[in-house]
Order: structure tokens, then sequence, then C-alpha cells
């Protein structure tokens, strides 16, 4: 009987919050485990970790470099680094293949374009980016395989010419469904009549959208819609987000049209989707496939997105809404008061979710396999 292959997820980002980066790393960590491999989870947790994973605890901030020199050392056949870390990634993937590891690139964000929408295109970022592009490059060459959680991101990256094979899998997580126990929103918000639009993720300022979201729920409610939004938001490491969206959602925090909330477990979150009406996709750049997406419209929220054949679309189809992507357009659909999925487009949610699930095992089975 041949021996399971051992490998280390090496993870750069705290495994504590409820986020859709922990929810992957433990979604790929259990598509391993089918597969036959043994797997051992090292990073940082600040907290207690939000997945179920074996991991080694790092604590202090300093835990990331720690991370990286505990990598190294396990004993393990592959070395699974993900996207965050790339100043870093590059010489840290070929140390790997020296220490005899097998190195798959858990490809998040494509770097090279995530960054810039991040931290806008200044004269670090101009000097930065010739060197990030060499760390790619490194990594390319030293990595048996990429795994990439959009196909947005795998036509940017083939487009570059990237060498390696590429893998696609959703970031798709156990969606907690059905009734939970949690607190409810309507009648202590007193939203009882409300459209309760939804936002669930990082609180971070520029990239996910919500600003737009926050100028169309008050250009609808203008116009004597009753729409409302409810966040629930973690705190970004190092970023003082929350406190900017707290300020420019102000006039909406003060007509009782906006709450935003500390994140909540999996199931008491279900319980809180399952009382809201809509959620929008408006990031600015379409090739982040985020988890919360699956958890929004299996639980029945309508999805409604902008129209320039993002991964959402490309993955729902029919089950999402469009937009044209201006600020005018988006308030018109939401004084329309658009209603929740119904049950059969819940169920047909649930179906492709399940087949986009079984797409991420079978990528991981056919990298482990060679």
């Amino acid at each position: 009987m041949p021996r399971m292959p051992r490998v280390v997820y090496i993870t750069q980002d705290d495994l504590s919050k409820n986020s859709g980066y922990a929810f992957r790393v433990d979604r790929l960590r259990r598509a391993m485990e089918k597969a036959g491999a043994a797997v051992e989870v090292v990073g940082l947790s600040l907290g207690r970790p939000a997945i179920e994973s074996t991991v080694v605890q790092l604590r202090s901030p300093l835990g990331r470099l720690w991370t990286l020199f505990a990598g190294l050392f396990r004993r393990a056949d592959y070395a699974v680094i993900t996207s965050i870390g790339a100043p870093y990634n590059g010489i840290y993937a070929w140390l790997l293949r020296l220490f005899g590891k097998r190195v798959i690139y858990d490809l998040h964000d494509p770097v090279l374009y995530s960054l810039t929408e991040v931290f806008g295109k200044g004269p670090l970022m101009r000097v930065a980016l010739p060197y990030l592009a060499f760390s790619e490059h490194l990594i390319d060459r030293a990595a048996v395989a990429t795994v990439a959680a959009s196909p947005s991101a795998i036509d940017l990256y083939k487009q570059r010419r990237w060498h390696g094979p590429m893998k696609l899998a959703y970031n798709v997580r156990d969606i907690p469904t059905g009734t939970h126990e949690g607190r409810s929103i309507r009648e202590p918000f007193a939203w009882t009549d409300a459209t309760i639009v939804v936002y669930v993720g990082g609180l971070q300022r520029g990239v996910r959208g919500v600003e737009q979201q926050l100028a169309a729920i008050t250009e609808a409610r203008g116009r004597s819609a009753p729409v409302v939004l409810l966040m629930l938001g973690f705190r970004m490491l190092g970023m003082r987000d929350g406190a900017y969206f707290e300020k420019l959602g102000r006039p909406l925090i003060e007509e009782n049209a906006l709450h935003i909330l500390d994140d909540v477990p999996p199931a008491e979150m279900a319980k809180i989707l399952q009382q809201c009406d809509v959620a929008i996709s408006s990031e600015p750049i379409g090739y982040l496939m985020q988890s919360k997406y699956f958890d929004y419209l299996c639980n029945g929220v309508r999805v409604v997105a902008i129209d320039d054949n993002r991964d959402l679309i490309r993955a729902f189809g029919n089950l999402v809404d469009t937009y044209d992507g201006s600020t005018a357009a988006l308030a018109d659909y939401l004084a329309g008061r658009p209603a929740r999925l119904a049950e059969a487009q819940i169920e047909q949610a649930r179906y492709v979710t399940r087949e986009l699930d079984r797409m991420a095992d079978s990528a991981v089975r056919e990298i482990l396999a060679h």
C-alpha cells in the first residue's frame, strides 16, 4: 500500500478571522485529505482559529516570519504557499524545493493586478512591480502546479505566459443553511418592512465596492424606498477602514438605515442571511470570486452584479441579476425592492455550488496524483 503524501500548508494571514482566506485554506485542506494526503496547516492565529484544521498557532504578528521557518523544517512531500506573501514567495518557493518539498501555489488573487487595486499605482508600486513580476516568475518555475480561485485569474496568468499547470478551485466552503439559532435583525432594528441589503467581508476601502453601495442606498432612500444596509465585517489587520466606513455611513446610521456589526460564526451568519433580501457585487475588479457569494445565494439572498462577465456571473449565470456598474442604475434596482430568491432558485444555487465543490476535489486530486 503506497504511503499517503504529507502536505504542509503554510499560511500568511490571520486564521482567527471568519474570512474567505481562512475558509479557502480549510477547503483545500479537506480536498487534499479526501485525496489521501496527511495535511498540517501552519500559520498565524491571533485568536482561536476559525477553521477546524490542525493549526500551529503562532499568536504574535512576528508569527508570519516564524511560519516561514516552520514550513521549511516540517516533514512533508508537498508545501502549499499562498499569494499573500508575494514579496518573498519566489525565493521562498525555491528554498522549499531545496528542503525537498514539491511546491503548490495557491493563487487567491492575481498579485500583479490586485496589489495595484489596493495600494494604487504610485512611485513605490511602480518600483515594486518588476520585482514582484520576477518573484511570480520564480514561483512559476518552482511550483509543480498552481490552484487558482477564479477563472479570470487563470486567464490573466495565461496571458502572461504562465508556464506551469493551473487548476481551478473556487473558494467554496461548507455552507450553513436551514434554520439556525442566532440573532434576529428585523424587529430589533425596526426593519420589519425594509429591503435589507447585506455585505459580509473585510472592511476595506476602495476594493470591495461598499462606497457605491452606500451611495446607491442613499439615493434610493431619497425616493422613499425603504432600503437599509447591514454590514458584517471584520477589521483588516493594520488598517483603520472600519472607522472610515462608520464616518462615510454616518448619515445612514443616524437614519437607522445602516448597522455595522462584527463578524459572526458561520451558523449565526446563515440565520442573519435568511432575513436579508439582496447583496451586491460592486467590486471594481471582477476576478475576486469570494466565498460570501456562495453563502448569499445558498441562503436565498438575491445578488445583483456589475454586468462585466465577472467570475460570479460566469459561475452562476441566470441566478444573478445585473446592472451597468453605475450608482444610478444600482439605486434604480434597489428602489424596485428586489425580492429574495424563490425556493427553486435556492436549490439551483446549492446544486451549482456542489458541482463547483466537486471541481475543487478533482483539481487537487489531479495535482497530488503526479
